[in-house]
């Protein structure tokens, strides 16, 4: 039996087993109709009703609400219905224009087109000093990707302070970054020899499977329409309602482009309590940038949120030992969890930080690092990675923190010299933004203050103050209670996610979904956006399996590769439990994503440790589950109407497909070619 499962786990991709498993389910919970709740208006077209206004946004005035209905219900006969105890005005106008034949082709083309420009856009400044760098005899492999990923995002922190000091200085930079980047990459890419050329070429494959995957989260995600609100649909799209932190990055670049910064930025919020990287990426296309402005910041966003695919590919690259089928099943299973689907549509800026973490990690610990930190551009691109990963998102910190213990417990030494270089360059890097937020925008550590010493508002008081206030009363028994309030929320919940997961497949044998029906999948989509181990799902057993290797037949290289990931895993956990102030505060949003991601991987390395059946099942059933959570609409309402969520773009539909075809094709061949590759030893 078990070699039957291994044989056919080897043979069937694993994207061709998700779809054939839980397709029927899901198409069937995608096209059924929510029941009409009281208070609510709704459209009846064919015996399917279709809800226009829900109770809580019914008042005594007019409001205009435009909204769209699936391609099966043209040319059918309707009717209005509302529920209620009061009577409801409504009037209609005529229809907005003719509908497309096939729904959303017009948008799916639009979509598809920006991709690729912000894309190319993105790329060719770092393509553009890899080949100058191969073209000087540099062919190393980490070196090139560590450049391919540095080198987009100091141009666009240049891009931001360009654009403060004018933004007519910031457009012309924005205008001709890709147009020097382009000629400087055609006139190396001619000088470069065949072996050059391999080594330019060897980035390529993670690079267009970054792509494919930004492509599928933008296709997925507007599936049921929404591009005309941006903002609105990424934060309702995969989850409950977020709030407007998508939209903080976008609020800063168009003040930059406007030439005056509002204070506050948003609300209560200034411009300076949240780390400016991403705006200044976006600016850094700005010339590029069509209208609807938002739109194309959203595409752009997710296009960088989605780097962490390189990264995470660039270090398990650098553990040249691992088998490149356990690699690709890891990288499989990173990319179809809700977690990053979730993360990467709804554009804060948390993703970005860990593609940077991940660059950190596999300079710093993998088996290359020896020779890597003796190298003084290595040790300068390390230091680059802190100060980036911290001018994303400062829950970065945590996982920056915890790379300290781990390197000493794994004995990974560094120079002297390597260690200066790597400090000074990531204080010259983030001082100038220190500089604005004291300077500018001041205070500017709000977040600061909230997370380590449990002030909320806005206070101007020096945070070594508040800090000392907040701990000053608080007796020994206290502390140590908020510190197992913050352990329990990484470790616990653990049986609430799997009897509310058995009552979702529970209720999915019972007919199709109404309003009741659907509340466990918004539970189990709470909760693995707020905890730890139920967003690890079934990969919890992960760490279990773990301690079958204490049999020294089960000490592969996966097996030693996971247990250095689960190092570092356990010690930054441990001190984002003790650095975090208030109780229970440990949520997944406020500590580092680049170790959710890595525990993904590690998960997998481990089972596949156990056995590579093992590992295949657990991800399919992840993979599945996570499919049914958050393919199928979540059933937020829109600020004008939840109606056109109801309504499948089949363009969108389609073109999500070949997206998932064409991941699953290039992480097969990139599994094939992993072992393959030879590393070369860095040049000094």
């Amino acid at each position: 039996m078990t070699a039957a499962i291994k044989a056919l786990a080897g043979r069937i991709p694993l994207q061709y087993i998700l779809l054939l498993a839980v397709l029927p389910i899901a198409y069937r919970t995608a096209n059924a109709q929510p029941s009409l709740s009281p208070g609510s208006v709704a459209l009846e077209v064919d015996g399917s009703k279709f809800a226009i206004a829900t109770r809580d946004m019914l008042g005594i005035n007019w409001r205009e609400y435009n909204f769209g209905l699936p391609h099966s219900c043209y040319d059918k006969p309707s009717r209005l219905l509302a529920e209620g105890q009061s009577i409801v005005p409504v009037s209609f106008s005529d229809p907005a224009g003719a509908p497309a034949r096939i729904p959303g082709v017009r948008e799916t083309g639009s979509l598809l087109w920006r991709t690729v420009l912000h894309l190319f856009l993105m790329a060719i400044p770092g393509f553009a000093m890899c080949s100058w760098l191969a073209a000087r005899g540099r062919r190393d492999f980490l070196l090139l990707g560590a450049i391919w990923l540095l080198v987009p995002a100091v141009c666009g922190y240049i891009a931001f302070w360009l654009w403060f000091i004018t933004p007519r200085i910031g457009r012309g930079y924005s205008l001709l970054l890709p147009v020097v980047a382009t000629v400087v990459s055609v006139t190396m890419w001619q000088r470069l020899d065949s072996q050059g050329r391999k080594s330019i070429q060897v980035l390529l494959p993670p690079f267009v499977l970054t792509g494919a995957v930004a492509l599928l989260v933008l296709s997925v995600g507007f599936l049921y329409g929404g591009e005309q609100e941006p903002h609105t649909t990424a934060a309702l799209r995969f989850s409950h309602p977020l709030p407007a932190d998508n939209f903080l990055p976008y609020l800063l670049a168009e003040g930059l482009s406007d030439g005056h910064i509002p204070k506050p930025l948003f609300i209560d919020w200034l411009s300076s309590d949240r780390p400016p990287l991403q705006a200044g990426m976006v600016l850094s296309q700005y010339g590029y940038l069509r209208r609807p402005r938002d739109f194309g910041y959203t595409v752009a966003s997710v296009i960088l949120q989605a780097q962490w695919l390189f990264a995470l590919w660039l270090l398990l690259k650098s553990f040249d030992d691992l088998d490149g089928k356990a690699v690709a099943l890891g990288v499989t299973l990173s990319i179809f969890t809700g977690f990053t689907l979730v993360h990467s549509f709804f554009v804060w800026p948390k993703l970005l930080a860990a593609t940077y973490g991940l660059a950190l990690v596999a300079v710093l610990l993998s088996p290359r690092s020896p020779s890597v930190l003796g190298n003084k551009w290595m040790a300068i691109f390390a230091g680059a990675f802190v100060a980036l990963a911290m001018l994303s998102h400062g829950g970065m910190a945590f996982a920056l923190i915890g790379l300290v213990p781990t390197s000493l417990l794994l004995r990974k030494k560094i120079s002297y010299r390597g260690l200066l270089l790597l400090v000074l360059t990531a204080s010259i890097l983030y001082l100038p933004w220190i500089l604005y937020q004291k300077l500018y925008d001041p205070p500017g550590d709000r977040l600061l203050k909230w997370h380590l010493a449990g002030v909320v508002k806005v206070d101007k008081r020096p945070f070594s103050q508040v800090l000392g206030a907040a701990y000053r009363n608080l007796s020994f028994t206290q502390w140590l209670n908020y510190k197992l309030a913050n352990v329990n929320a990484i470790a616990g919940h653990q049986f609430e996610y799997w009897h509310t997961a058995f009552e979702l497949l529970r209720d999915l044998g019972k007919g199709p979904p109404t309003r009741n029906k659907a509340k466990p999948a918004s539970r189990l989509r709470r909760l693995k956006f707020f905890y730890f181990m139920p967003n690890m799902g079934a990969l919890a057993i992960g760490p279990m399996a773990f301690l079958m290797g204490l049999n020294r037949r089960r000490r592969s290289p996966e097996w030693r590769v996971a247990g250095s990931f689960w190092l570092y895993i356990v010690l930054t956990l441990g001190i984002w439990c003790l650095l975090m102030f208030i109780p229970g505060s440990t949520f997944l949003h406020t500590g580092s994503y680049s170790i959710v991601l890595l525990a993904f991987v590690a998960s997998i390395l481990t089972l596949w440790a156990v056995a590579p059946w093992l590992a295949w099942i657990i991800a399919t059933i992840e993979i599945a589950m996570n499919f049914l959570l958050y393919v199928p609409p979540a059933g937020g309402s829109a600020p004008n109407g939840p109606l056109p969520q109801a309504s499948v773009r089949y363009a969108m539909l389609a073109l999500a497909v070949a997206c998932v075809t064409g991941v699953g094709f290039l992480l097969y061949k990139m599994a094939r070619t992993m072992k393959n590759a030879k590393i070369a030893e860095p040049t000094s």
